[in-house]
């Protein structure tokens, strides 16, 4: 059974010098799909050219909230008429984040509903960056939810009072290289109360390598270092993890 990186963003700089050896080293890992993410208009277009050059990566679009400050006023178009491409699976990264503030919280609140209701209008799942804004993003996504066709919380960091909110909207949980960190001991309790359908498996590279190699890039084929320490939270089998994710991804994604 393969894996499926959920999250990554190989189209950026850090993976100029050896973009199709780090892609090599993932397969020969068993990390079969991965979906390459956008994050402001730029790289949307470059995600969906990724995707168009290897047969095993499928692109998200979208603009992230540090980016909503300087969208283009046609950016709902463009982004529809990069929908158009077949290998564009959801709409994402999207969402709040009030760690940074890296633009005005209104207008990240309205960039993030105007994505919601193009990812309506074409019919695609959500990729959810939330950052410190856990309550106005759950009630933001509360107000779409029944229209939406479902999504992924991104690089999932949910606290336990929200936990009802989270297992009402019914989306699923990028778990990434964070559950390997030594002081994550909140992300793994938490794991191990979300419903095991719900799980699916992420780098978010170059970002945020797992244990041992934290601090250093990430790469897609370190998704099986989440996948081993996923197991041992849940107390089941790596094979078992990899036919869970499996699924999981398969449903949300419909790849």
């Amino acid at each position: 059974m393969y894996l499926t990186d959920t999250h990554v963003h190989l189209n950026m700089k850090d993976f100029d010098k050896d973009r199709d050896e780090v892609i090599a080293r993932a397969m020969n890992q068993g990390v079969k799909q991965m979906v390459n993410i956008g994050y402001n208009i730029k790289s949307s277009r470059e995600s969906a050219t990724l995707s168009d050059n290897y047969s095993f990566i499928y692109a998200a679009i979208g603009v992230h909230p540090h980016d909503a400050k300087k969208v283009e006023k046609d950016y709902i178009d463009i982004l529809g008429t990069l929908a158009e491409n077949k290998k564009v699976i959801a709409i994402g990264e999207i969402g709040l984040d009030y760690y940074r503030d890296l633009s005005p919280r209104d207008i990240q609140k309205k960039v993030f509903v105007e994505q919601l209701e193009l990812a309506i209008s074409l019919d695609l799942p959500v990729i959810i960056h939330q950052r410190e804004a856990e309550e106005d993003t759950l009630k933001i996504i509360k107000e779409y939810r029944n229209r939406l066709r479902g999504g992924i919380f991104h690089a999932f960091s949910g606290t336990e009072g929200f936990l009802k909110d989270y297992l009402d909207i019914d989306f699923y949980y990028g778990i990434g290289g964070v559950l390997t960190f030594k002081n994550a001991h909140r992300l793994r309790a938490m794991v191990k109360k979300l419903p095991q359908d719900r799980l699916v498996l992420e780098t978010d590279s170059p970002y945020l390598a797992p244990v041992p190699f934290r601090g250093r890039r990430n790469e897609p084929g370190f998704v099986t270092l989440v996948r081993d320490h996923l197991s041992l939270i849940l107390g089941i089998s790596e094979d078992e993890v990899n036919t869970m994710v499996h699924k999981n991804t398969k449903r949300i994604l419909n790849i």
